[in-house]
C-alpha cells in the first residue's frame, strides 16, 4: 500500500479535512424493537409492534429512535426531539437534530451549532459555526473562522485557536496554523513544533508526515522513523509495516529490522496471521514470519471477508479454506460465491452448488448464468435458478424449494415507499399465470392470462377478460368486472371501465366510482381527478374534497389550495373561496405562509393574503428543506 492511500485511510477513520461535510452526520443507532414510524394525511407519527399508535400523526417528519429519542419537525420544518412517550424532550425550534449518545444532542439554529443533554439544556461553552463527526470520542469544531476539538460531553478539550483540525487519537491532536501542520496535547501543549506540510493523527504510535517533499512515519518524540528509506511505508500494526524498496515489498519492525525479506513483487497486508505474496508470477500463503504455509499457486486471490481463497492451478480452479485445505478442488472454469454460505462452480455451459464446508449441496446441474437475486422472497438468501430453461428456486442453504418447473418466476418488487409482498411470487407455466408463495405452495393455479404481484396481502388476476382478487391464505373473489386494474397500494387500487376511472378496496368493493376522466395515484389519502376537463381532489371514500370545477389544481396545504381558471392560477380555502385572485401563470404550494408565484415570466413571493413580499424579477426559485429560495 503506497503512503497516499495510507494516509487517505488514516485521514477518513480518525479525522477530517477541511474539504469534509460541513455539518455533523452521526452513527445511526437506530434502537431494536423501537416504535416505528407511519404516516397519515401528510403527517407522520410512531406505532408500536402490535401497531397501536402511541404518538399520533400531526409531525412534518419523524425520524427512528436513537438512544430513546426520535427528531421530529413540525410545519415550519422546525426541529426537537420527542421520547417514547411523545412527551417533547428538545424543543422544536432548531432547523437540525442530530441524536449522538443518550445524553449528547447536536442541534442547528440558524447559522449556529451547538450541544444540548438530553433535556434540552446547552452543554457546550460555545456557539459552532461548523461541527463535523466524532472520532475516537473528539469531533472538530469552529467558531470565528478557528478550530478545535470538542469531547463526547459537548466541552471544548481543544480551545478554537487553530486555521485547521485534522482529528484527534491516543490524547495527540493534529492541528494546523500559519501554513504548517504540528501536535498538541488535549491542555493545548505543543507536543510537536508547526513544521510539516501534511500531516494524519498518530496510530500505533506514530503518524503520516510530508516535509520538504518526502513522505515518512514519526513518533511521538518526532523521532523519523527510517527516514527517506523506502518508497512506500505502512501503519505499524502488531509491530510490524509494509514497505515497499524499489519495486520489491516486505515488512520490517519498528527497529527497522526485516521479519520479512524485501523480495516480494506483490504482498497484501496480514489478515488471521496470513498474507498473500507473489514472487516470478507465483502465488502463496505466507505467516508473520516470512513462511511458505501453502502451495504455490498459479493465483491466489483472498475473500477476507469469509476467510476463503481462490486458487488457480494449470488453468482451472478450486478453493481453499482458512485451515488452507482445498475445498474444492481445481477442476473449474470459474469460481464464485453465490451467497455468503453457497459456492458456485462452472464446469462448461453448468454451475455446481457447493456450502462452505466443501460439501456438493446437489447433484442438479444448472444453467450457465446463475445469479444471485438478492430479493427474491422475503428471505433475501432465496434465489431463482434455472435448468433445462425452466425456472425454480433455490433457499440459503441450496434446497430447491420450488421445483425448476415454470417458464417464469417473477418476485414482488417495489412501487415507490412501498414494497410488494416478497412472501409471494408470480408463476408462469405454459403461458399461464399464478402465484406461489416461499414454501413451494401454489396460492392460485397457473390458469389466468395475466396477474398483478402481491402488495399486502392481495394479488390480481385476470381470465377471460375479468379479475380476481386473490388472498395470501387462498381466498378467491372472482369475476370484478374491471377494464383494469392496477396494483394495490394503501388497500386501493385504481380500476378502469367503459374509459372511466375510480379505486376499490381489497374486497372488490368501489369506494371511488368509475365516473373520473381521470384519476391519479392516492396520496396522503386524496387522489386528483378530473370529470369533463376540470380537476378536483376526492378522498379514499369517494368524498369531494375539491370540486371538478378547475382547469387544474393542486391538494390543500396550510388551509390553502392553489387552483387554476383558464391560464391563471390563484388560491382557494377550506370554504372553497377565492382568497388570492387568478393572476399568476404559475404557482407553487402555501408553505410557512408563503408561496413562489410566476408573474410576467417572472418569479416573485407571496404571502397567504396573496400580497408580493418578494419582488417578481427572478428566474427561477428552487424549494430547500426548509424554505424557497430564489
Amino acid at each position: 500500500m503506497r503512503f497516499i492511500d495510507l494516509l487517505i485511510v488514516v485521514t477518513g477513520l480518525c479525522s477530517y479535512s477541511t474539504l469534509a461535510q460541513t455539518t455533523s452526520t452521526l452513527p445511526n443507532q437506530t434502537e431494536q424493537g423501537a416504535l416505528h414510524r407511519y404516516k397519515k394525511f401528510k403527517l407522520w407519527g410512531y406505532k408500536n409492534s402490535r401497531n397501536e399508535t402511541v404518538i399520533p400523526c400531526k409531525y412534518q417528519s419523524a425520524g427512528e429512535f436513537e438512544f430513546g429519542l426520535a427528531t421530529v419537525s413540525v410545519g415550519d420544518y422546525k426541529c426537537g426531539c420527542v421520547d417514547k412517550n411523545g412527551k417533547i424532550k428538545i424543543p422544536l425550534i432548531y432547523d437540525q437534530v442530530y441524536i449522538y449518545t443518550n445524553n449528547l444532542v447536536l442541534v442547528n439554529e440558524g447559522e449556529k451549532w451547538m450541544y444540548l443533554d438530553a433535556t434540552g439544556k446547552q452543554v457546550s461553552q460555545y456557539k459552532y459555526d461548523v461541527v463535523k463527526r466524532f472520532i475516537a470520542y473528539t469531533a472538530p469544531v469552529c467558531r470565528n473562522n478557528l478550530w478545535g476539538l470538542a469531547d463526547t460531553n459537548g466541552k471544548e478539550i481543544v480551545p478554537c485557536k487553530y486555521d485547521d483540525v485534522n482529528g484527534c487519537y491516543g490524547g495527540i491532536a493534529c492541528v494546523y496554523l500559519k501554513d504548517k501542520w504540528g501536535f498538541v496535547d488535549l491542555k493545548g501543549k505543543i507536543v510537536l513544533p508547526f513544521q510539516f506540510d501534511k500531516a494524519t493523527v498518530f496510530y500505533n504510535g506514530y503518524a503520516f508526515v510530508v516535509k520538504d517533499g518526502n513522505k515518512n512515519l514519526i513518533d511521538r518524540n518526532g523521532r523519523y522513523f527510517a527516514k527517506n528509506k523506502y518508497k512506500s511505508i505502512g501503519l505499524f500494526e502488531d509491530g510490524i509495516s509494509l514497505v515497499q524498496k524499489d519495486s520489491l515489498w516486505g515488512y520490517v519492525d519498528s527497529t527497522d529490522h526485516e521479519v520479512i525479506p524485501i523480495i516480494y513483487s506483490q504482498l497484501d497486508e496480514f489478515s488471521n496471521g496470513l498474507a498473500t505474496a507473489k514472487i516470478n508470477h507465483r502465488s502463496m500463503l505466507i505467516d508473520k514470519k516470512g513462511k511458505v504455509v501453502s502451495e504455490i499457486y498459479d493465483s491466489l486471490v483472498v475473500k477476507r471477508y469469509n476467510n476463503f481463497a481462490i486458487i488457480r492451478k494449470n488453468e482451472l480452479i478450486g478453493m481453499v479454506n482458512a485451515s488452507l485445505k482445498e475445498v474444492i478442488p481445481c477442476k473449474y472454469q470459474e469460481i464464485d460465491f453465490y451467497t455468503d454460505r453457497i459456492l458456485k462452480a462452472r464446469v462448461d455451459d453448468k454451475w455446481e452448488l457447493w456450502d462452505s464446508s466443501g460439501k456438493r449441496i446437489s447433484s442438479n446441474l444448472y444453467d450457465a448464468g446463475l445469479s444471485y437475486h438478492s430479493k427474491v422472497f422475503y428471505n433475501p438468501f432465496d434465489m431463482i435458478v434455472t435448468r433445462n430453461k425452466k425456472n425454480g428456486m433455490l433457499n440459503d442453504e441450496g434446497v430447491e424449494i420450488i421445483p425448476c418447473i415454470y417458464d417464469a418466476i417473477i418476485p414482488g418488487n417495489r412501487y415507490g415507499d412501498e414494497l410488494e409482498n416478497e412472501d409471494v411470487a408470480i408463476v408462469i407455466k405454459d403461458k399461464k399465470w399464478g402465484f406461489i408463495n416461499t414454501d413451494g405452495v401454489l396460492i392460485a393455479e397457473c390458469k389466468y392470462d395475466t396477474a398483478v404481484n402481491f402488495n399486502g396481502t392481495t394479488g390480481l388476476a385476470k381470465k377471460a377478460g375479468k379479475w380476481d382478487i386473490i388472498k395470501e391464505n387462498g381466498q378467491i373473489i372472482g369475476g370484478i368486472p374491471y377494464d383494469n386494474i392496477s396494483v394495490f397500494r394503501s388497500g386501493f387500487a385504481k380500476v378502469k371501465r367503459n374509459n372511466k376511472y375510480g379505486y376499490i378496496d381489497t374486497l372488490g368493493r368501489a369506494t371511488i366510482p368509475c365516473i373520473y376522466d381521470y384519476a391519479d395515484d392516492i396520496e396522503d389519502g386524496v387522489v386528483k381527478v378530473a370529470r369533463n376537463k376540470r380537476y378536483g381532489y376526492v378522498d379514499t371514500t369517494g368524498k369531494i374534497i375539491i370540486p371538478c370545477l378547475y382547469d387544474d389544481c393542486q391538494d390543500f396545504s396550510s388551509g390553502m389550495a392553489a387552483v387554476k381558471n383558464g391560464k391563471k392560477w390563484g388560491f382557494i380555502d377550506n370554504q372553497l373561496e377565492l382568497v388570492i385572485p387568478y393572476h399568476y401563470e404559475e404557482v407553487y404550494h402555501i408553505h410557512n405562509k408563503y408561496a413562489p408565484a410566476l408573474k410576467n415570466g417572472k418569479w416573485g413571493y407571496i404571502n397567504d393574503k396573496g400580497y408580493p413580499v418578494l419582488p417578481f424579477e427572478y428566474s427561477t426559485w428552487i424549494y430547500r428543506r426548509s424554505t424557497y429560495c430564489f
